[in-house]
């Protein structure tokens, strides 16, 4: 069964957040935390992606972007997943899911990403406050900082109380 890209499992072998992880294993590097629409994928509440985000610290030495292994485009940022606790799996450190999900409503197409959010929430997979609390830390001169507040903004509204 497929993972993705070229990666699969056997079919009687459920998918795993390992598999997961696995499949991203050689775009992310060591030194940094997976987050994003690829965290969220880990996490399992979002499809396959392209592109993989991940966080380090502020000034850190960043190899050169572009197409990663396996035709996964690695793009690298600071923030505040490089502080927080992370879970690791198959070698690599990801965000809780979320500061995954906070972080894709910042850097991912807002149509790709809100309804993922929205069902991971409504299934219980995903805290509303907890991401709440994320994007009211957020310094609002960052990139993709006023597109993440009004997009929580207006999700919030949709959601059960």
């Amino acid at each position: 069964m497929p993972v993705a890209g070229p990666y699969a499992r056997p079919a009687d072998i459920p998918e795993s957040r390992d598999d997961r992880a696995l499949a991203l294993s050689l775009a992310v590097p060591k030194h940094v935390v997976l987050s994003g629409r690829a965290g969220l994928w880990v996490h399992g509440n979002a499809p396959v992606p392209t592109r993989v985000d991940v966080v380090g610290s502020r000034g850190l030495h960043r190899f050169k972007p572009g197409a990663g292994p396996r035709g996964f485009v690695t793009i690298f940022h600071s923030g505040a997943a490089a502080s927080e606790p992370a879970v690791e799996a198959c070698g690599i450190r990801i965000a809780s899911v979320e500061r995954c999900a906070t972080d894709a409503l910042r850097w991912s197409g807002v149509e790709d990403v809100a309804p993922h959010v929205s069902r991971a929430i409504k299934e219980g997979a995903v805290c509303a406050d907890r991401i709440d609390e994320m994007v009211a830390q957020i310094d609002l001169r960052g990139s993709g900082a006023a597109r993440v507040v009004s997009t929580w903004i207006a999700m919030k509204k949709t959601l059960p109380q």
